[in-house]
């Protein structure tokens, strides 16, 4: 992660996308939180990433006297100029703006601005995105003009930048009954140009829209579509797309699905696409406004942090060909929001949008997923490094090499400490963890129910231990319950292994706060029970309880460790501190 938001002294926040010419990266300008602007970002591709000197900016927000700010999606290169996709400067508007990469980049003279907002009569503003066919046409995706429209513009490279003659403009919209409108971004694949379909005049839609790339641009023979809510009712509200070589891919911009088409097949049938829905895999869905390829992954661009990762050598509906990194506490800047991504041979970059869409930022991050997603395997009998481990850091207190900590205050906390092992690294195990209840208080003396903290567990998704959300059925947790006096007190806490929520349990063992316990949690391979043994010492001699719980799946394998997975208090009223640490797999 590097902070470009003062380069040059100007304010660097507020991208829309990000592309390159080879030798820099640049960043698309929108919209800075005070004002939409034309301050386009670069860096050097060779260079330190983290190095102020790899940085520069240059507005481009008056060139030619035209208000050329406020673009949209990954800037288009040609080979020669950039060019940056009009969206909104506080209205929709069509100005394009291109760089000759030739020139200098802080010399007004390499910067042109025409303003096609008005192509062949039509309402040719307020785009997603471009599309280089990688020839002679750039194609501009319709997105939001005023309204959501389905008109379509594109650029004959070959021709004079500011001359009429070289644009046009077609409008498809009255294709699917005229709800083929408002577009999120364009893919080339084989000759075909792939729409990704997001909001029309009435609703979220999934009508994706192809252009025949050899067929006459203006011609209503040469579009077609096709409704991938046919796939899955959800497959609609997509983000940009991308490819393979072979597939589409289409971002979950709005709902849970993921969608791509093989573009080897029949481009009107459902059989050719086909989905996955991330709920399988995390319990807070994000939503992914764009993706790109890297080596044999397909990675997704977060709108806020969580970055998603799809192995392409394996099946696409698997949860386990899939993985996802929170990368909201990188270099400790606590940064997230981003909107476009590109990938060179390295790394791929993610252009710095905002938080939540309402605090605008200039963090730039980068990430390579070279060789996999996943961490090294570890080494049986050695520590688990903690400080390595993914987290939500709402609930969580701190992290080190051997301790967790989680501190809770609401009444559903997602402290989540948890490594991703990759599918089925789970079957037969011996773990061993220690841990204390350090403090546990009600804010109010009001009848409470017990309140329960996650502690280690085993899954397949990411869901906290919380009454809200319901854990897949053969997780194991350990659970604290602590139960209230009418005073607001402690009146007892009782420790249990728990299959799910509470599907199954073992029996309990009463704890105290303040005291450290030591356990050891462990299966043989294919076995349907699961045993936790608790100890009052840590060389594990003195037996305190053995709880055993015997319907889990035989079959079933974990690639999900968790340290501690959240806090359930239905009132809201409790807050606790505990901490899990000596986490260690003696033996997978």
């Amino acid at each position: 992660m590097y902070d470009a938001s003062a380069t040059d002294g100007k304010v660097c926040k507020g991208y829309k996308g990000v592309g390159t010419d080879g030798q820099y990266i640049y960043y698309t300008p929108f919209y800075n939180g005070s004002a939409y602007h034309g301050v386009v970002l670069r860096q050097k591709i060779y260079a330190v990433f983290s190095d102020s000197g790899s940085w520069e900016a240059y507005d481009a927000g008056a060139t030619n006297g035209l208000a050329a700010k406020g673009f949209a999606g990954n800037p288009v290169f040609d080979g020669r100029f950039i060019y940056f996709v009009p969206s909104n400067n506080g209205s929709p508007h069509g100005i394009v703006l291109r760089y000759d990469t030739t020139k200098p980049f802080k010399d007004s003279g390499s910067w042109e601005a025409y303003n096609a907002g008005s192509v062949g009569g039509l309402a040719t503003k307020g785009f997603s995105g471009g599309v280089f066919d990688g020839e002679r046409f750039i194609y501009f995706i319709p997105f939001y003009n005023g309204a959501y429209n389905g008109i379509i513009m594109r650029f004959d490279t070959a021709k004079p930048f500011k001359d009429s003659g070289s644009w046009e403009a077609y409008d498809f919209g009255s294709l699917a009954g005229g709800a083929a409108k408002g577009y999120s971004g364009g893919e080339i694949v084989d000759g075909f140009l792939y729409l990704s379909p997001f909001q029309n005049t009435s609703a979220k839609h999934g009508k994706i829209v192809r252009y025949a790339l050899s067929k006459p641009f203006k011609v209503a023979g040469s579009w077609e579509v096709f409704d991938a809510t046919a796939v899955a009712a959800d497959a609609k509200a997509l983000g940009q797309p991308c490819t393979d070589g072979r597939f589409v891919y289409f971002p979950n911009a709005y709902y849970e699905i993921v969608l791509r088409y093989d573009t080897q097949k029949p481009f009107g049938q459902a059989a050719s696409y086909d989905y996955f829905n991330l709920s399988t895999l995390c319990w807070n869905v994000a939503a992914h406004n764009a993706c790109c390829k890297q080596g044999t992954h397909i990675v997704f661009a977060p709108d806020d942090s969580n970055l998603l990762a799809y192995d392409t050598e394996k099946p696409f509906a698997d949860s386990g060909s899939w993985a996802d990194r929170e990368v909201l506490y990188a270099k400790d800047m606590h940064t997230f929001g981003f909107r476009g991504c590109y990938s060179d041979p390295n790394y791929i970059y993610f252009a710095p949008w905002a938080y939540h869409g309402s605090v605008y930022h200039g963090s730039v991050a980068r990430m390579r997923v070279d060789p996999c997603p996943g961490q090294s395997l570890p080494l049986p009998g050695s520590s688990e490094d903690l400080s390595k481990y993914m987290y939500y850091e709402s609930g969580v207190a701190s992290v080190s090499s051997s301790r967790a900590t989680g501190y809770y205050d609401d009444a559903s906390v997602w402290g989540l400490v948890f490594q991703d092992y990759e599918k089925d690294f789970f079957d037969g195990f011996v773990i061993q963890f220690d841990f204390k209840l350090v403090s546990a208080y009600l804010s109010d003396a009001v009848e409470s129910i017990a309140t329960e903290l996650g502690l280690f567990s085993l899954s397949n998704a990411h869901y906290p231990w919380d009454e809200v959300y319901s854990l897949p059925a053969d997780d194991p947790v350990v659970v604290i319950s602590i139960y209230w006096t009418e005073d607001g007190e402690v009146n007892w806490v009782d420790l249990d292994l728990v299959k799910g929520n509470w599907s199954a349990y073992g029996s309990t063992l009463e704890i105290s706060v303040g005291t450290v316990y030591y356990c050891t949690i462990s299966r043989s391979d294919g076995s349907s029970t699961v045993t936790l043994k608790v100890y009052s010492n840590a060389a594990r001699t003195t037996l305190l309880k053995t709880m055993t719980v015997t319907s889990f799946t035989a079959s079933r394998k974990w690639r999900f460790i968790y340290a501690l997975r959240g806090m359930s208090d239905a009132d809201g009223m409790a807050s606790a501190t505990v901490w899990v640490e000596n986490l260690k797999i003696v033996s997978y």
